[in-house]
């Protein structure tokens, strides 16, 4: 790791570590914290269903990410992406930087293929692409149906604001960027192609990008997987709130019989709609990369949003639920540290004069992601 490097993930960790523990510092509940862990493991069924919902969710990006490839006639088995998925989730989780594990898992996708790796490598970063438009999706539809209460409250006001931006921002480059080939288009970018290395490699890149974001049909299947994911890790969160005890709900004191019978009924899908009201904007402000998996952003968010009269979750309760969150994803990122070290390489297959060069090392995807960010920078 260069020194650059050092001291960003320096940065990242210390303000992870310095906004937990301000959080911890201001509870005037603290001691709630340890029973808060008793709860969740008196319930630890639901943090098992928890973890499966974040293998629903793991699988879905993987199938997701199978159709991207498939715009490049790229044939990957599930059982591979998925393996590959898992392995860029360990990376991810333990790397820093602004590459990171998408590095990494562009270097193992294109030992899978030879003669398209550069198009199979952009695969990843579309994909990352599509799924964070569908978080910004989730949370505009959201936003327009609970639009009353989003405007209730200053916390859910600056949460509307603040991802409305994000969405009016990710909508403008994505026309820019997408609505037509820019190395066609745009002189600058011709110049760049046709006078430097990197514009060619970037020319190269972008034209595989651009391949995926025309394929309308491609496009709306993956958006529909990955707005399943999102759901998915709403009833994640909501297994982690029940098994953790926390009320989002609460039913007027004095009402009939009949009706507080019915509330009763319909009580775990209004604490559903709560989650599904949330967890979005705690996601969104968890994506953005301030932080190591987003450590400290998560729980600050949870804490802000979870904690609107409305709701009215104690600051114990939202910042477990959301470490809680963080420890499932961690789960699985050790998991897949664990296929690192089972992975073995396809045996690769004979190149064309004309074609790629064959990878320097096949054993050393760090010596590879080194190779790769020096001929990108």
């Amino acid at each position: 790791m260069s020194a650059k490097k050092a001291l960003v993930a320096i940065v990242q960790v210390t303000v992870a570590a310095s906004l937990i523990t301000l959080l911890v510092w201001r509870m005037d509940n603290r001691d709630d914290i340890l029973a808060a862990l008793k709860d969740i493991a008196a319930h630890w069924p639901m943090y098992v269903l928890a973890l499966l919902c974040s293998l629903a969710g793991m699988l879905s990006c993987a199938q997701r990410w199978r159709l991207l490839l498939a715009v490049h006639d790229i044939p990957v088995s599930f059982r591979r992406a998925t393996m590959l998925t898992f392995i860029g989730h360990f990376y991810n989780a333990f790397m820093f930087g602004s590459t990171g594990g998408d590095v990494v898992k562009a270097i193992y996708v294109t030992r899978e293929v030879q003669d398209k790796r550069t198009e199979a490598a952009s695969t990843i970063f579309v994909d990352r692409i599509v799924g964070l438009m569908a978080l910004l999706l989730f949370a505009a539809g959201i936003m327009t149906v609970r639009f009353d209460f989003f405007m209730t409250y200053p916390e859910t006001r600056i949460a509307m604001f603040f991802i409305g931006g994000l969405i009016a921002a990710a909508l403008l480059v994505f026309v820019i960027a997408f609505r037509q080939n820019v190395f066609e288009q745009w002189a600058i970018f011709r110049r760049l192609e046709e006078r430097t290395s990197l514009g060619r490699v970037l020319a190269k890149v972008y034209t595989a990008f651009h391949g995926c974001l025309t394929h309308p049909a491609t496009l709306a299947k993956a958006m529909g997987y990955s707005l399943f994911n999102q759901f998915i890790l709403v009833v994640l969160a909501w297994c982690l709130g029940s098994g953790l005890e926390i009320r989002t709900w609460h039913p007027p004191e004095v009402v009939p019989t009949a009706v507080a019978t019915v509330d009763a009924e319909w009580y775990p899908l209004r604490e559903l709609a709560n989650y599904t009201t949330v967890m979005p904007f705690v996601n969104a402000i968890a994506s953005i990369p301030a932080t190591p998996g987003g450590l400290g952003t998560r729980e600050a968010a949870a804490t802000f949003l979870f904690g609107v009269p409305e709701f009215g979750v104690p600051a114990s309760r939202a910042v477990m639920l959301a470490l809680l969150f963080y420890s499932v994803a961690f789960f699985w990122s050790l998991f897949g540290g664990a296929l690192v070290m089972l992975y073995k390489p396809p045996r690769p297959a004979p190149e064309s004069a004309g074609g790629n060069a064959t990878p320097a090392r096949r054993d050393d995807p760090h010596g590879d992601q080194q190779t790769f960010e020096r001929e990108a920078s």
